[in-house]
């Protein structure tokens, strides 16, 4: 059986990105190329678009604030993944247009096509109706694929072109490729509930105005403030609120997470991502160590429906760039872990995740970590 073809450019240089995108078309067999770069490459369309125009066959990906090679992580380079079946490519532009049809524009995706298993999806992490396209794929879709992936974009949260096609560089879009790429996923939080049920009685798409008729940063702080023993400001928010973010009540699966990011200047809440008016959210808690057990658990449950005596495994990750940074010095553990059954691993850092295990509601979360084990020979480099 021929082999998926995975290959780490660790430079970040241009030159070298074409070289080893070069190098892996010679080998044959490639029917698609996925492409995750590091925002640390500093590509622009006027760097990169050329010789993604020039590609002969299928590319989709995206620019992230890091990528999963093996057990290491960086922030500067790229990941090539050579796909044996050519995959099937859509590109939605303008995400955020609150006119927007997605339904009518995904109802024509992969018919005809019954050989899919999975689906990646990459969207720009910094657009607005995320919740709303998220909505239509599931209506559209349901539970026919596995849907994996990830918010692209820079770890500032300000926008740029950072979804990666034969086009070029995007921003404000998404790409969806269906592959025939099978196996399982699982995906985990790890985060406590330590105040709520509240409801949301004003919000504005990722704008967080009240809970319970509220102001949202009224009771804000007097869950948080007694917890960190210091007054919340403007200035300090997003250090402290990295550790308590809001998560959104789904019944019979995991808290959908929103990490809140600043207080603007009305004092509302800016999160990552949209909190719909009416629905139910908790505040929340970890310690490092319960985000650490989350990780395992994911790999644990991935691989209960896997063949684990099958000799081709490839582990795909893709973790919230957030938990990196609360996880500190444990990331590396958790690294070391899930990359010591001696199957191949990369992933990315993501601003936000996307995943449906064919079982629950597709959704977009945040702090959460997704881990699919697919059922296919690896090919790497030795880099």
């Amino acid at each position: 059986m021929e082999s998926l073809k995975i290959r780490l450019s660790p430079s970040g240089s241009l030159s070298d990105l074409k070289t080893d995108i070069e190098s892996l078309l010679r080998e044959g067999n490639i029917g698609g190329l996925v492409v995750m770069t590091c925002e640390a490459n500093n590509y622009t369309p006027k760097i990169l678009n050329p010789l993604l125009n020039s590609l002969p066959l299928p590319v989709f990906g995206g620019i992230f604030p890091g990528i999963l090679y093996g057990n290491q992580k960086h922030s500067r380079g790229s990941l090539i993944i050579g796909l044996r079946e050519m995959p099937e490519v859509h590109v939605i532009k303008t995400v955020s247009n609150p006119t927007e049809d997605f339904y009518i524009s995904m109802s024509d995706y992969f018919k005809g096509n019954d050989e899919l298993k999975t689906v990646f999806i990459f969207v720009d992490g910094t657009s607005q109706n995320t919740n709303k396209f998220i909505e239509s794929l599931f209506i559209v879709f349901g539970l026919e694929y596995n849907f994996i992936g990830g918010g692209a974009g820079s770890v500032t949260m300000e926008p740029m072109p950072c979804i990666i096609t034969n086009e070029g560089l995007l921003s404000d879009a998404v790409v969806i490729a269906g592959s025939k790429l099978n196996g399982r996923l699982s995906f985990k939080h790890g985060w406590k509930s330590i105040a709520g049920p509240f409801k949301v009685t004003g919000s504005n798409r990722n704008l967080l105005i009240s809970l319970d008729f509220r102001p949202v940063m009224e009771i804000y702080r007097e869950i948080v403030e007694p917890l960190v023993n210091q007054k919340i400001t403007e200035e300090n928010f997003s250090i402290i609120a990295a550790g308590y973010p809001f998560a959104i009540t789904r019944l019979g699966t995991e808290k959908i997470i929103r990490s809140p990011l600043k207080i603007d200047s009305f004092n509302n809440i800016i999160c990552a991502c949209e909190i719909p008016e009416g629905v139910f959210v908790h505040i929340l808690h970890a310690e490092k160590d319960d985000l650490f057990k989350a990780g395992m658990e994911a790999q644990d449950e991935a691989l209960t429906h896997f063949d684990r005596n099958a000799n081709d495994h490839f582990t795909f990750v893709i973790d919230c760039i957030s938990r990196v940074r609360f996880l500190g010095d444990l990331y590396s553990k958790t690294l070391n872990i899930l990359n010591d059954r001696g199957r191949p691993l990369a992933g990315i850092l993501s601003l936000g995740e996307i995943a449906n295990n064919g079982k629950e509601f597709l959704e977009f979360y945040n702090k959460t970590i997704v881990i699919a084990c697919f059922n296919q020979a690896v090919q790497q480099n030795a880099n």
